[in-house]
């Protein structure tokens, strides 16, 4: 063909039963949790020409990790000519989708090629289209498979100026999820369950602001997975369920409300009433900065009192101010939009994954206090209500000159 132009159709991948086997056999893009849309791909490039058109709208796969295995084929077997994202903006009032149009041609050249992302500001501006000052020139070399970043030369070069630091994790090591119960309905509530240690103060992300978190209002059931054997012994289920009731009256009452759903959960501990298994809970009472997996801005808090956290929130057990004002930078928060999947209202998930990719100047510990004095300014002026704007840019100014920003590379920053 000369000419293939296609709206795959959106269909989950776990409806695809046996024609999984099938896929796997015949198709190099195969994966096993990979989008429909992929084969589409490959069969397109099967049945075009040499130096055949090719268009496409789908779903975006640029950063997720499913989509590795199609932006390597992609890249290697079409030449970009025009890249549509619309990731930011609701397209479709009916369904929540993140599209991207993608215009090429069977080559395997890598040339620059022209990218527009329309925001929510400029969506209904359709003419922006057809002016070609508004595209970026992107090199499709420069695209990594890891996450493409579609920037032009000068955004490239301060990614990498941000780059050449070492990672959050070689410094200060892994993040972890928050406690995940399968039935949030169920284990977290605002109820008065009395007085157990089982009872933990938790943050949901939602929860979660920017320096200092707030006063959380929530408790969250934890009976670990197995404790319930380890305090009476192994009893049959309704044995144990009776020992709980005895000396759990207030929270087992509860819990009966929901006792069918938390049976069919696939995360559970030996009895519906436990949770999963979970290796670190001694760390939630640990000094830490804790963050939502969803940010429209840099919302990463500080965190001593030993609440514990709802996934799909982060922490990260620290007690390095200095840590949170990089991260609550602007210039943290430049580099994140360029390698975490960003879903619409212009949020980005700030998975684990990403978040200990973040580059920090790794400083000496006198060097540290400015920022952490700062932070500590900022976040008792939170706890009474003051305005933080004057501190918070005092920090962006050391920031940039921590990773040695320029006045140019500074305003692409900040949108200028």
């Amino acid at each position: 063909f000369d000419l293939i132009i296609a709206n795959p159709p959106y269909i989950r991948q776990e409806e695809l039963g046996l024609l999984k086997n099938y896929l796997k056999e015949n198709y190099s893009v195969f994966i096993s949790g990979g989008d429909i849309f992929s084969y589409f791909y490959e069969l397109s490039c099967n049945v075009l020409k040499k130096n055949g058109k090719f268009a496409f709208i789908n779903n975006t796969f640029d950063k997720t990790t499913a989509g590795k295995v199609l932006r390597d084929f992609a890249t290697n077997n079409l030449s970009f000519k025009r890249y549509i994202d619309f990731t930011s903006v609701e397209v479709f009032e009916e369904a929540t989708t993140y599209p991207i149009i993608l215009i090429a041609e069977k080559q395997n050249t890598k040339p620059k090629f022209k990218y527009f992302k329309f925001s929510k500001d400029n969506f209904q501006n359709k003419s922006l289209l057809y002016s070609e000052e508004n595209y970026s020139d992107v090199s499709q070399a420069s695209l990594n498979s890891a996450a493409w970043n579609f920037l032009d030369e000068v955004g490239s070069s301060l990614n990498n100026k941000i780059s050449q630091h070492k990672s959050l994790f070689e410094i200060y090591g892994k993040c972890y999820y928050g406690v995940k119960t399968a039935l949030n309905e169920a284990f977290v509530t605002n109820k008065d369950l009395g007085e157990y240690k089982e009872l933990k103060v938790v943050y949901d992300g939602k929860d979660l602001k920017k320096w200092a978190a707030p006063t959380p209002t929530k408790k969250m059931i934890v009976f670990e997975s197995k404790s319930t054997k380890k305090q009476f012994g192994d009893l049959d289920e309704e044995e144990a369920l009776n020992k709980m009731q005895k000396n759990y009256s207030e929270i087992i009452n509860h819990l009966i409300g929901f006792e069918e759903a938390a049976k069919k959960r696939f995360d559970k501990g030996d009895y519906w009433w436990e949770l999963r298994n979970c290796a670190y809970y001694d760390l939630f009472v640990k000094p830490k900065i804790v963050f939502p997996n969803l940010q429209n801005t840099n919302k990463f808090a500080f965190d001593t009192t030993g609440v514990y956290l709802n996934a799909p929130a982060v922490f990260l057990p620290t007690e390095d101010k200095y840590l949170l004002a990089i991260l609550n930078s602007k210039v943290v928060w430049h580099f994140l939009k360029s390698i975490c999947v960003v879903r619409s209202g212009g949020f980005i998930e700030v998975k684990p994954q990403y978040f200990e990719q973040i580059p920090v100047p790794n400083i000496s510990e006198k060097d540290k206090k400015p920022f952490i004095q700062l932070v500590d300014k900022i976040i008792t002026q939170k706890q009474k209500g003051e305005d933080t704007q004057a501190n918070e840019k005092l920090i962006d100014k050391k920031v940039y000159e921590l990773y040695n920003i320029t006045t140019d590379e500074q305003k692409l920053i900040e949108g200028k």
